[in-house]
């Protein structure tokens, strides 16, 4: 939900709504305004918590946000590694199925049965 949808469903005025556009009055400014500064565009205390909570939320959610894409960015980096190191490919080249089997000596012994038993079967 954007600012001025917030705005509009509390019931404030379009003329207010788009004197807090004009002048640039977005998410990051109302978090550094004071109470007394919101007054001046919102004179409804409980309008003034209201949008200091949704304004609290949004910032939460978006950190939240860049915190997963950063979780996601590192899990695929790190899997990208593993599967280049550990693991053979599934591709047709003869010179990197050579390679393969070389970096396939460096597995533990199971991983290597294991995969032996995939293999035959």
């Amino acid at each position: 939900m954007s600012l001025q949808t917030f705005l509009r469903s509390r019931g404030i005025p379009p003329e207010t709504v788009n004197k807090m556009e004009a002048d640039k009055i977005d998410i990051d400014v109302i978090i550094e305004m004071s109470d007394l500064d919101l007054q001046e565009y919102l004179p409804s205390k409980g309008d003034r918590v209201a949008l200091k909570a949704f304004v609290n939320r949004q910032q939460s959610e978006t950190e939240n946000d860049k915190r997963k894409l950063s979780l996601i960015e590192n899990l695929r980096s790190r899997m990208k590694l593993a599967s280049k190191s550990k693991y053979p490919s599934d591709s047709d080249d003869e010179k990197s199925t050579l390679s393969n089997l070389k970096n396939h000596k460096k597995l533990p012994f199971f991983s290597r049965w294991k995969e032996l038993l995939w293999h035959c079967q």
